[in-house]
């Protein structure tokens, strides 16, 4: 009986205990969050300030680009579609059953054709090329030799020491009837040939101005107009084809080449373009213009840049002009350096708050 008692005061113990746990209250607990995103994102915001462009322009007469053409070159242009005329007028036609020459061999005979010629693009509008009827290149032609503006391949020429230079052979290229054969071989042989002959006889007649020359096929005799007939075999490039540039830059600097003043009066004109491809306007600010030198014989005019600003897409071009005063003197001495820094930015921000804080009643 004892026994059974004890047991259900355990019993009822269990049951009070379990009963006390439920009854029990939570602490009051309010949570409170504040986030935000905050992203930094090229392809949405960016700062893209950059030179696309730059030039160097100057008077035609009494102001000259200085520029290295030491490395520099007859390059073949012409399309292989040209092939064939340049090669007909620096060949000569053998038929193919009764020569014994190889296609390509050079005759120490005959010359090439009076059709080609040596060519100075700054003494000769090159713009007449395809253009010219037949009395317009004649006289064209004529005049470029009175003034050694052009030099015909088929003539003999004297250097400027005096040497006599021969003509330029022909090469052989052999024909039957209208057809031509060893075309494929041929071809390429005369052209390069040509050109490189060609290159070494303009040095050696024009050594200070031979980077000028282009060589070019112009008919020369009474033939009918034939713009086909007048176009640039080969034209003047460095080593690695490049073309010869008075202005080198990259997105934020450019470098010109230098400039000699031998007239009152020349002027130089540097330009620049720069683009926004950012997404924030860009502001003009500080900008450091000048020219030094050890007299007062160069002048710089310079555009007012005050409150410039260059908007995103938008692009500018500025110009800044060294123009060469002898100031009465009788003669020009001086030299120069044009400096021009132009310091981009992105428009003031207010000040940032500092952080902290603050309680009210």
């Amino acid at each position: 009986m004892g026994t059974k008692k004890k047991i259900l005061a355990f019993g009822l113990a269990g049951v009070m205990a379990v009963s006390v746990m439920g009854m029990g209250f939570a602490a009051w607990h309010t949570e409170i969050t504040a986030s935000g995103n905050i992203s930094a994102q090229a392809a949405q915001s960016n700062w893209n300030v950059q030179i696309t462009q730059a030039d160097l322009q100057t008077s035609t007469l009494g102001a000259e680009i200085e520029t290295d053409y030491s490395g520099y070159g007859l390059k073949l242009v012409c399309p292989e579609t040209s092939y064939g005329q340049a090669c007909n007028e620096a060949a000569v036609a053998r038929k193919y059953s009764s020569s014994t020459k190889r296609p390509g061999t050079q005759s120490t005979t005959y010359a090439v054709s009076s059709w080609l010629w040596l060519i100075d693009t700054t003494r000769f509008d090159m713009d007449q090329l395809g253009k010219m009827n037949t009395e317009d290149r004649r006289l064209a032609m004529l005049s470029g030799m009175e003034d050694g503006s052009v030099i015909r391949l088929s003539d003999k020429n004297t250097a400027p020491d005096g040497t006599e230079v021969d003509p330029i052979h022909a090469w052989y290229y052999y024909k039957n009837t209208s057809d031509y054969f060893g075309s494929e071989t041929a071809r390429p042989i005369i052209m390069n040939a040509l050109v490189e002959q060609s290159d070494a006889l303009v040095k050696q007649l024009r050594p200070d101005t031979y980077h000028n020359y282009v060589l070019a096929c112009v008919v020369s005799d009474n033939t009918q107009d034939c713009p086909d007939l007048q176009f640039v075999i080969a034209s003047m490039k460095s080593e690695d084809g490049s073309e010869s540039s008075p202005v080198s830059f990259t997105e934020t600097h450019a470098q010109y080449a230098n400039v000699h003043f031998t007239l009152p009066g020349a002027w130089a004109n540097y330009i620049i373009t720069i683009q926004n491809n950012g997404t924030a306007s860009a502001y003009l600010e500080d900008t450091v213009i000048t020219l030094e030198s050890d007299q007062d014989q160069l002048v710089l005019e310079q555009p007012d840049l005050t409150g410039e600003v260059l908007a995103p897409g938008e692009s500018c071009t500025l110009n800044f002009v060294v123009k060469a005063d002898n100031n009465n003197s009788n003669t020009l001495d001086a030299t120069g350096t044009l400096s021009i820094q132009l310091p981009y930015v992105q428009a003031d921000l207010a000040t940032a708050p500092e952080a902290g804080h603050t309680h009210n009643n």
